[in-house]
């Protein structure tokens, strides 16, 4: 018999179109499936529903087909399985359970993988036999682990180094990294004294350039707290670089350094028109319900964190209400983005990490001339029900924008908010 692969709900959802790219096998929806897209199609716009409305018209157009895909396979759907035969395999007539049923009866006339983005489906289905895999189409990385940090650790020689140092640039090097990757030198005497020294993979003059993470410039009064912050800095005031992504725990600056050097690129270089800062409305826990008021109104507690870190750059509770006024600032949600362009914009995205990749897409997307966009976030704090620390549109932006030379990252590690926050975000 031929090969067939099973496919939860969860991975519809994440690629309506998923069922084409199986190659030659039967592509089985178990009924399940079916009754969990009608209910979820018709939950409140999201994208969520978007994709199912999408998987379902997609699959329409298929069974019209006599359920025959384009390179020829087969799409059959299952009829649900019956509730004694749920009864006599010991185990609740749940939607997740009769997917993995439907999988396991498919093993009987031949070879089948379970398709599922549910770590549990897949414990449990592992344990009663069916073999499993996730699905995943993003070409991401695989854990935070192993997400590009934009910095990488090489040892060198004594005479590379003083090259490098004589000269400030080593062309010959540059094709050994990714375009504004940055790369800490160390011979065995610096790893002896825990020093190093950095260099950048300066895409627009195809060259290792010397850099100096602690000689960065204040940005409105802020200065580099440490090697990452300084790092950072460089690629935010590059006007070559129209994205950078800052990725790391809560209290490594990511925010504040941001936000810093927005505000001189826009008052004090003019380099452009306004600051545009936007967070997704995601919440921590369960959400209070609708807020009354104007829209601005509505937003307030969403944007309490970015006004309390223009607190901190600007020395005054009321001066961004000024910079707003003035319109050299703006913050907003991000739900009415998509048709709008945005030219000579600095614009901030912060808490990224809750963003889907289709979201960072239509984001990124709205990008007019002179336009940087910064992407800000924790990919392991993730307070969206339907993402995960690699799924994310900050992690996936990472990956996929790690080899462009208009593209820049930097991983925090170091802690900076105080004490407390620094060991609260290693242990907990």
């Amino acid at each position: 018999m031929s090969p067939a692969v099973v496919l939860d709900t969860n991975v519809l959802l994440h690629d309506p179109r998923c069922f084409e790219k199986f190659g030659e096998v039967t592509v089985i929806i178990p009924f399940a499936v079916l009754e969990e897209l009608d209910k979820i199609k018709s939950r409140e716009a999201s994208e969520v529903s978007k994709n199912a409305r999408q998987a379902i018209r997609a699959l329409e157009v298929y069974r019209a087909n006599n359920n025959v895909l384009h390179n020829g396979q087969f799409i059959r759907f299952e009829s649900q399985i019956s509730a004694a035969d749920m009864s006599l395999l010991n185990i609740e007539n749940s939607p997740d359970n009769q997917i993995i049923v439907t999988a396991l009866q498919s093993m009987d006339h031949g070879p089948t993988i379970l398709y599922t983005r549910d770590v549990n489906v897949r414990v449990k289905a592992r344990a009663m036999g069916v073999e499993v895999a996730d699905y995943d189409d993003s070409g991401t990385a695989d854990s935070v682990e192993t997400l590009y940090s934009g910095v990488v650790e090489v040892e060198t020689e004594d005479q590379v180094l003083d090259d490098l140092l004589i000269q400030g640039s080593l062309a010959h090097l540059y094709d050994q990294f990714n375009p504004n990757e940055f790369v800490s030198l160390k011979t065995q005497a610096l790893r002896d004294q825990g020093a190093a020294e950095f260099a950048v993979a300066n895409a627009s003059t195809q060259s290792l350039d010397l850099i100096d993470p602690s000689a960065m410039p204040e940005v409105c009064g802020i200065s580099a707290a440490n090697t990452e912050q300084g790092l950072a800095i460089w690629a935010l005031l590059n006007d070559d670089i129209k994205l950078v992504t800052l990725s790391g725990a809560a209290g490594t600056g990511k925010t504040l350094i941001a936000l810093a050097a927005g505000l001189a690129q826009v008052l004090q270089k003019s380099a452009y028109k306004k600051m545009l800062v936007a967070r997704p409305i995601a919440p921590l826990g369960k959400d209070v319900g609708y807020l009354p008021g104007t829209l601005e109104e509505k937003m307030a507690p969403w944007v309490a964190p970015i006004y309390d870190n223009l607190e901190a750059i600007l020395g005054s509770a009321t001066a961004h209400t000024e910079l707003v006024e003035q319109g050299i600032l703006a913050v907003e949600p991000l739900t009415y983005i998509r048709g709008r362009s945005i030219p000579n914009v600095y614009f901030i995205i912060d808490e990224a990490q809750n963003l889907s990749a289709h979201e960072i897409k239509t984001i990124l997307t709205r990008a007019g001339k002179n336009t940087k966009i910064i992407l800000t976030g924790d990919p392991e704090q993730i307070d969206h029900p339907h993402l995960d620390a690699t799924s994310n549109g900050l992690s996936y932006a990472i990956e996929k924008f790690k080899n462009q030379a208009i593209a820049a990252h930097i991983t925090f590690t170091q802690g900076e908010r105080s004490e407390l926050a620094t060991i609260a975000s290693k242990i907990l």
